[in-house]
């Protein structure tokens, strides 16, 4: 019996470090987030953002020089066309970054659909009281979280082969969203 107690003991203790060795990665890359993409070059302009810009194969954004863009997205469960919407940029203090705000434009990257076509909201609660609020998505370049209702924002970064592409934010809980998933590759034309 009580060897059986010291095993089921050290099992947990082990059990235990491993948990929170898991949870100081997360915490980690977090905050030291080093990805091989870099900041737009200070030479950077909003020209080098107009054309058409891909996400797989189902989702396109079309950017003008007039300040006006298009986000078409083709899944056959969730068709989503906007009309010819605003966009912005933001400048980030201290070397953080350039961000891409798409007014109207739906995150279908990282969050469930149904959340996307609220807005990047989560719905009410009435029963416990709790309001309607909007998702934070965490910025893995600037180190930290951005709500995004109804627009998506994305950050302008820079590939070590030189080529732009617009990177999407973390999903909430996740620490770092990675991939093919959270690129626009800008088409040739």
């Amino acid at each position: 019996m009580k060897k059986m107690l010291i095993i089921l003991s050290l099992s947990l203790c082990v059990g235990c470090i491993a948990c929170a060795g898991l949870g100081y990665e997360i915490y980690r890359r977090m905050l030291f987030y080093d990805p091989e993409s870099i900041m737009p070059p200070t030479d950077f302009h909003v020209e080098d953002l107009v054309g058409t810009w891909r996400r797989g194969s189902k989702e396109f954004l079309l950017i003008r020089s007039d300040y006006t863009f298009k986000q078409c997205f083709t899944d056959k469960k969730h068709p989503y066309e906007t009309g010819w919407n605003r966009w912005w940029l933001e400048e980030l203090p201290a070397g953080k970054g350039i961000r891409l705000h798409l007014e109207g434009a739906r995150n279908y990257a990282s969050i469930l659909p149904e959340y996307a076509e609220r807005g990047a909201i989560y719905p009410p609660i009435p029963e416990a009281g709790i309001p309607e609020r909007p998702i934070s998505f965490w910025d893995p370049f600037a180190k930290e979280f951005v709500t995004m209702p109804h627009k998506l924002v994305l950050q302008i970064r820079v590939l070590p082969s030189g080529e732009l592409i617009l990177h999407h934010l973390s999903p909430p809980g996740e620490a770092l969203f990675l991939g093919e998933g959270a690129i626009y590759h800008k088409i040739k034309e």
